[in-house]
């Protein structure tokens, strides 16, 4: 099928102020749901109104529309409604407008006098989208505006996002509402937004998590592009959980903001004032930048360890000691170490019993060497995997999505080697595809390690362009996460092969792997 380039009009194109209102009214629409939905205003505090898209363009019936009822809060009936819609249309839009913003958290709890316990949380992070481009590639069948693309995605957003929350069981009738803001490392330690309390110096709000269903009780709702934003939503609840989840079992403790987020920054955080009301109670969050489980956050002044001694910590047999936003963990019955499921290729299948390889009764024929390389193989294939629109940016990028931090990264050569090699026999094998020149399904990758090999070369360092290749490479890749593979010495066999076919020159020509 044929791709052109569809040139938009003065009139279709998104300025920056329009695409910050489409979030602002995102934000709007989904709080408003969730202050409906879970009993915090009665009906006569909000607006009914309907969310319509166009048919399908590929349905033969263009004349019908799909819509979607949804609830929008009122202004001027409650003090404690319009101190939402400020939160919002105010301090939120501020934010969002200088750029400072990263993410937004609405949590519910229970119990006034522990309010940094989080019973319920719903997160909406964001994303700027720097890029000027005026064009966009589309379908030859199918033709819609940018604006059309992203009401389509508000739509499905919307949608999944009041199933999922109607489908939660009913709060107890004592429950506190509130927001937290957290933001970039740009944002000046001084910016102050209306309507919000910097609690920087007080007690970590967090919820609590039993280990065996962390995987199971969190629903990503779906992501917006408004060409210069993008938003992407989740959500956790404990509703579902009987006491019996909790029983014996080793619980979590993390920052509502972690559950969701997957990269390295830094951050300032606010909370609203306190509002007091018989309708609905919002209460002042407790919260202090801690260190997210795929994260390292700091306030600007202070730096926060980790993980409380209370919680249970990752001690990974592949060195990492993060939690990965694209597995789920187990634990050793042995040593009672907490690894990644990914490493070990883990499923539902086979998780029963699990022993890590450091408490196998014979390690003889393990060779911890290939086993580091496998597991990073194995990260590197399930992260893209897990998200179709990540694209690598570099070899140290890829180290912290894989779960390293970058002080271990750069001082333990093992970590860093075993990346390399894994980047090294993928593109050997034909599932990274690596040039010196673009192409259309490869992106920029900078090189900033030495000792990567890409068709019998050694590579310099410098900008590069790398694609995730999986058509006819699922066999391949499936061997990969076979959790038999390493057994029989199939990565040192792999290391062999392309440590054997290298010469003394260096890439300098534009070159792919064979696919």
């Amino acid at each position: 099928m044929k791709n052109f380039i569809y040139r938009k009009r003065a009139s279709e194109r998104v300025t920056p102020s329009r695409s910050e209102q489409t979030i602002i009214d995102l934000l709007l629409m989904s709080v408003s749901c969730i202050a409906f939905l879970r009993g915090f205003f009665t009906d006569k505090f909000f607006i009914d109104d309907v969310f319509e898209i166009p048919k399908d363009p590929a349905s033969p019936n263009l004349s019908k529309r799909d819509s979607i009822k949804i609830k929008r809060i009122k202004a001027g009936v409650s003090d404690e409604a319009d101190m939402i819609l400020r939160w919002i249309d105010t301090s939120v839009f501020d934010a969002l407008h200088k750029r400072y913003l990263r993410s937004i958290n609405l949590s519910i709890v229970l119990d006034e006098n522990h309010p940094s316990d989080v019973y319920e949380s719903y997160n909406f992070d964001v994303d700027y989208n720097d890029s000027s481009n005026e064009s966009i590639t589309f379908n030859e069948e199918v033709l819609l505006t940018p604006q059309e693309i992203t009401k389509l995605q508000i739509f499905k957003l919307l949608k999944r996002f009041i199933l999922l929350t109607q489908s939660l069981p009913a709060l107890p009738p004592k429950r506190f509402l509130f927001m937290r803001l957290l933001f970039s490392d740009r944002c000046p330690t001084d910016y102050h937004v209306d309507h919000f309390t910097d609690c920087s110096d007080e007690s970590s709000a967090s919820i609590k998590i039993p280990l065996p269903v962390y995987h199971d009780i969190i629903a990503n709702c779906g992501e917006v592009n408004s060409v210069h934003h993008q938003i992407s939503t989740s959500l956790v609840s404990l509703s579902n959980l009987a006491t019996t989840d909790f029983e014996n079992a080793k619980i979590m403790k993390l920052d509502p903001f972690s559950i969701s987020s997957s990269s390295y920054y830094n951050v300032s955080n606010k909370v609203p004032e306190v509002i007091d009301s018989q309708v609905s109670q919002i209460t002042k969050d407790l919260y202090t930048v801690v260190k997210n489980y795929d994260a390292k956050i700091h306030d600007g002044f202070t730096q926060i360890p980790s993980v409380q001694e209370s919680e249970p910590s990752i001690e990974c047999s592949c060195k990492s000691r993060m939690y990965l936003q694209y597995s789920s963990i187990v634990q050793c019955d042995t040593c009672y170490r907490i690894m990644h499921k990914v490493c070990y290729s883990v499923t539902s299948d086979n998780s029963r019993s699990f022993t890590c390889i450091d408490c196998l009764p014979d390690k003889r024929t393990i060779n911890f060497v290939d086993m580091l390389i496998i597991f990073n193989i194995r990260k590197l294939i399930t992260l893209l995997q897990h998200n179709k629109k990540t694209s690598l940016k570099s070899i140290t990028e890829a180290a912290v999505l894989l779960g390293y931090d970058l002080n271990d990264f750069s001082s333990d050569e093992s970590i860093q080697m075993s990346i390399v090699n894994s980047f090294s026999i993928l593109i050997y094998q034909g599932i990274f595809s690596l040039k010196t020149h673009k192409s259309f399904s490869h992106n920029v990758f900078k090189v900033d390690v030495e000792g990567l090999i890409c068709n019998n070369s050694k590579i310099k360092k410098g900008k590069y362009f790398l694609s995730y290749v999986t058509k006819n490479n699922h066999q391949k890749i499936n061997k990969f996460i076979d959790p038999n593979f390493g057994k029989e010495n199939e990565i040192n066999n792999m290391n062999e092969s392309v440590a054997s076919q290298i010469g003394d020159e260096t890439i300098v020509e534009d070159t792919a792997t064979k696919i």
